[in-house]
């Protein structure tokens, strides 16, 4: 078949460790039939050798092959040819039993699996950092906001605190999915698509966990399952949905990170990320949030990927031939970019990122919204008068609780203790004395 096609224009020097793969699935191949007597040892040996040199070393010919078809025929078919010229033996010793469906769905998996270890190691040193930052602004407080609307004191060791649960709690989805792309076909279809005896299947897959170093398994030989690995499986849809969800948990605090770390003068500026790419033309001091926009930009990916994966797998019918080979390159390249910008982000954002502390207390100590705490324990009264006071003297409610005579400045002083409002919330020996009146 022809493999020359021009249509993408994008091509496997993208995509290497697809080659590498595919040369360790036909290793597998030809080491099993050897131990079952189909193929000389000989043939078997030299065939694993040209195997074992496109894994070293992945030839021109392959990395300029464009990726066009679903189920990786031309990759199966120029992979074949190049390991025949290369090793000296016949075409039909290097393809025998071959199925293209197997080959695909084995290719895959392998790739997805592998790019997944890396990727969920990226995500733990961009959670890990979260974890650290939520421990080191522990005692920063701050004004927490509703839709942007002041409210009540917090911490910022609680808001990173708060992303590592959500972090963690996609990241669980994300590890739930590795298990599905252990299970390959290769092995279990041969000849085209028939299925093979077990003890073939089992053999086969046994010599490229060893070939590869994963552990991996064949389909179980249930009323089905061939067929759900062939055309059914919805492992690539699951996982590209779960990469969404993390997606969207990075998007939400990268926001914040563009709100809050805004300013100097024209912002919240209550933290300050690193100057990777500092200054402006027209204004003078701007820190520009490029690792934020790194991150912000991958998500926008991802979320393009998954809505993709959707209309793919809404494709799929009773047809058997393997027809994820689009899904699985976005995949793939979604999983790199996600897990590099989790890690470019955690080491020139997060790590560098300071919490501005006169800022912090500025707003906080200004913030209108302490007097819902107030209407609360000692009335609505209460707030009306200090309200006047607030617009005509343009006090904060700690002055003009104190300035009124609604409180002591010792009763303010605990009342509205920011830090222990923020760490600890409302006291009951609070509640106990200003509500027995009620």
């Amino acid at each position: 078949m022809r493999t020359d096609y021009s249509i993408t224009g994008k091509t496997l020097s993208k995509y290497p460790d697809i080659i590498k793969v595919a040369a360790q699935i036909k290793a597998a191949q030809a080491k099993t039939h050897a131990d079952f007597g189909f193929v000389s040892r000989k043939d078997a040996d030299l065939i694993t050798k040209a195997c074992n040199d496109v894994v070293r070393q992945p030839p021109q010919e392959l990395l300029a092959l464009e990726m066009w078809s679903s189920d990786l025929r031309p990759l199966h078919a120029r992979l074949a040819e190049h390991l025949s010229q290369t090793a000296g033996v016949s075409m039909t010793v290097v393809n025998l039993l071959k199925s293209d469906a197997a080959f695909a769905q084995t290719t895959e998996s392998l790739v997805t699996l592998r790019r997944l270890v890396r990727m969920t190691a990226d995500t733990e040193v961009l959670i890990e950092a979260f974890r650290i930052k939520a421990a080191e602004f522990r005692e920063a407080v701050r004004l927490t906001r509703a839709n942007l609307n002041e409210d009540v004191p917090g911490t910022w060791g609680q808001v990173f605190a708060a992303q590592v649960i959500s972090m963690e709690e996609a990241f669980s989805r994300i590890k739930r999915d590795v298990a599905p792309f252990r299970t390959v076909l290769v092995g279990s279809l041969i000849a085209g698509n028939y299925p093979a005896p077990a003890a073939y299947a089992d053999h086969l897959t046994e010599e490229l966990s060893k070939i590869t170093g994963l552990s991996l398994a064949a389909p179980q030989r249930k009323e089905g399952e061939l067929t759900n690995c062939r055309t059914g499986s919805a492992r690539l849809m699951e996982l590209c949905a779960d990469l969404r969800i993390l997606a969207m948990v990075y998007q939400r605090f990268v926001h914040g990170f563009f709100i809050y770390g805004s300013g100097p003068h024209a912002g919240l500026a209550e933290i300050a990320l690193p100057a990777i790419a500092p200054g402006s033309t027209i204004m003078p001091g701007k820190i520009n949030p490029s690792m934020a926009m790194l991150l912000e930009q991958a998500c926008q990916h991802l979320s393009a990927i998954d809505q993709t994966a959707q209309y793919s797998y809404n494709e799929y019918d009773f047809d058997q031939s393997y027809t994820a080979g689009g899904v699985f390159l976005m995949t793939a390249e979604a999983l790199e970019l996600l897990g590099k910008a989790a890690q470019l982000f955690a080491e020139k954002c997060l790590r560098g990122l300071t919490v501005l502390s006169e800022s912090n207390h500025r707003h906080l100590e200004g913030a209108a919204s302490h007097l819902e705490l107030l209407e609360a324990l000692l009335g609505t009264k209460v707030r009306e008068r200090l309200e006047k006071s607030l617009q005509d003297v343009g006090l904060s409610v700690r002055e003009a609780a104190e300035k009124t005579g609604v409180l002591s400045t010792e009763d303010s002083a605990r009342l509205l203790d920011f830090h222990r409002l923020a760490i600890d919330g409302v006291s009951m020996d609070v509640l106990n004395k200003y509500l027995k009146k009620f």
